[in-house]
């Protein structure tokens, strides 16, 4: 995955040393053997591998395209293993993640946000000069769209775009059924860009798994297809394009997403529906572990490993993992388990209340055992915000030996 990269002082979390990837995983070390030094965020390959599978299988059952939102690791590596399951494409958030997925060679790229920044349109227009390279954003305003056309003019092929429906005190996306039917007349007027289709993310209405929320997920994902049918009849749809785009988030609610975009729809050409669900990959033992609808399929893949460096109180420790190393958004990190100085491992009850920068503050039973030194093994709430504080990170097999180093580019 890495084999050529350089092990050294600039790797956060490895041993002081100074060789390959390739090198130092060649012997399959063991973590706890390695000289790592603690925190350190790591990988398991069979959960990687697990979660790859499972929305692949998913998605190829229920004849949906998936584009995984590549935010979630920002790992070439990892995207192989997904477009090797059989992804239609990766999804970006940002200009600079796009530029980097082509770097990475990918051919197909879904930008899931608004694209204003003419320097970055320029760019797309040169890499679609390649006959394989696919490209996709999305537009939510006159302007936007304007600017994409004045910058698109000299492109070898247009740019295809998709009418983004938001929700209200959402994010991005127009607000209405009808402002979306103006945007979709103005977009067809204009020279450089093909309109194929319509998108949404509905995590603003909640990531709970109550009847209200799900109701309101199905009723905001359908409509996104009634949009695209409505604009398709309309006549503002591209004339030329192939095949049709209804594309929706889907991470906490694979299924009730599923079920909207597979709805019949009435259009003069196919469409394709796509799932564009990210934090999958490596699951949670947070947010994910509680909302995802598939949660009993996933399995956790992060593993962030720290020392115990102080017990001060009874029933408190200091752990040497913090804001930092962690995330926090979306809630603090669950202690798994302990490692003593015998090196056995055992599970370990208690809750992280608060963390500072460096510093996790861990509440447990007086009568825990759990000394000074030891190694506790954390899960994480919500990957996109915990894998973002690492460069590289140590792939694990079961035996939690070293098999593969995988660089993260944040």
């Amino acid at each position: 995955m890495a084999g050529d990269d350089i092990i050294d002082w600039r790797c956060k979390g490895f041993p002081a040393i100074s060789v390959s990837v390739a090198e130092f995983v060649a012997a399959k070390p063991q973590l706890f053997d390695a000289g790592f030094s603690w925190p350190i965020l790591a990988l398991r390959e069979s959960a990687i591998d697990n979660n790859v599978n499972v929305l692949a299988s998913w998605c190829a059952e229920r004849e949906i395209s998936l584009a995984p939102h590549g935010k979630t690791t920002m790992a070439p590596a990892l995207f192989a293993r997904q477009l090797a399951a059989g992804a239609w494409a990766m999804t970006a958030a940002t200009a600079w993640q796009a530029r980097g997925y082509r770097a990475f060679g990918l051919g197909r790229i879904l930008l899931a946000n608004e694209l204003v920044d003419r320097s970055f349109v320029e760019w797309v227009t040169r890499e679609l000069a390649d006959p394989e390279f696919d490209f996709y954003c999305y537009v939510d305003s006159a302007a936007g769209a304007e600017m994409i056309s004045e910058s698109a003019l000299d492109a070898p092929r247009p740019v295809k775009v998709l009418v983004e429906r938001g929700l209200p005190a959402g994010r991005t996306g127009v607000r209405s059924d009808g402002a979306a039917r103006a945007l979709a007349a103005r977009v067809r007027e204009l020279p450089g860009l093909s309109l194929v289709g319509v998108a949404g993310y509905e995590g603003p209405l909640g990531h709970n798994r109550d009847a209200t929320t799900l109701d309101a997920v199905r009723a905001y994902a359908e409509g996104l297809g009634e949009l695209l049918e409505d604009l398709d009849s309309g006549g503002l749809l591209d004339s030329a394009a192939d095949e049709l785009i209804l594309t929706c988030g889907g991470s906490g609610h694979v299924d009730v997403v599923t079920e909207a975009l597979r709805r019949p729809i009435n259009t003069s050409r196919p469409v394709r529906r796509v799932l564009r669900s990210g934090s999958y990959i490596t699951h949670d033992d947070g947010l994910y572990s509680r909302t995802s609808s598939l949660a009993a399929l996933l399995r956790p893949a992060i593993e962030v490993w720290c020392q115990v460096w102080s017990r001060p109180e009874p029933g408190l420790a200091l752990l040497g993992a913090g804001r930092r190393d962690v995330s926090f958004d979306a809630g603090m990190p669950t202690p798994l388990l302990r490692r003593d100085a015998a090196g056995e491992l055992t599970a370990l009850a208690g809750e992280v209340v608060r963390l500072n920068d460096q510093h996790a503050f861990l509440n447990l039973a007086a009568s825990e055992a759990l000394d000074v030194g030891d190694l506790v093994c954390l899960g994480i709430s919500h990957p996109c915000t915990a894998l973002d504080h690492w460069r590289l990170v140590p792939l694990l097999d079961d035996d939690r030996r070293v098999v593969d180093c995988v660089r993260l580019y944040f």
